[in-house]
């Protein structure tokens, strides 16, 4: 089940008014690794790549999201929780920017949400905030791993 999949019609709606569309050719990009970022993208249509150091992290289809590092970040924070390991090994002035440069890997329509709207509409849902902060989480440590030279990389 995909993370749309998971969400309610309401939900869905509630996304849709509060979020932009957006249309990105395949191989234009989305945004670029060290960017300041404060939204959370959801697939529509197509699929995305992210990338860091010119190896992908992960692969993003129809149903699926990307940006969430921020959320997962906002909401730990909200939680008061020392957010240190998990952001140990990425560049300390890096928080709330993207950690990873994103590009349409096939022509993708996506909705980009505010991280607060974002947060106010999904967390409810314990289904979808489940797969967010999980899937967040594996690629949060992933590129940790990454970034420390480990000698093998998971792609989720």
């Amino acid at each position: 089940e995909t993370l749309l999949e998971a969400l309610t019609a309401e939900e869905r709606a509630a996304l849709h008014a509060c979020g932009e569309s957006r249309s990105v050719p395949a191989g234009r990009m989305v945004y670029e690794e060290g960017e300041e970022g404060d939204s959370i993208f959801l697939v529509l249509g197509g699929s995305c790549e992210s990338f860091s150091q010119a190896i992908v992290t992960a692969r993003m289809d129809q149903g699926s999201f990307f940006g969430e590092a921020g959320l997962i970040e906002q909401h730990l924070a909200s939680q008061q929780w020392d957010l240190s390991k998990l952001f140990e090994g990425l560049d300390a002035g890096k928080r709330r920017r993207r950690p990873t440069t994103v590009v349409a890997a096939a022509n993708a329509k996506l909705l980009e949400v505010p991280l607060a709207e974002a947060e106010r509409i999904l967390k409810p849902n314990r289904e979808a905030w489940a797969m967010i902060s999980t899937k967040g989480s594996l690629r949060i440590h992933k590129l940790h791993h990454m970034k420390a030279g480990a000698d093998h990389i998971y792609v989720f």
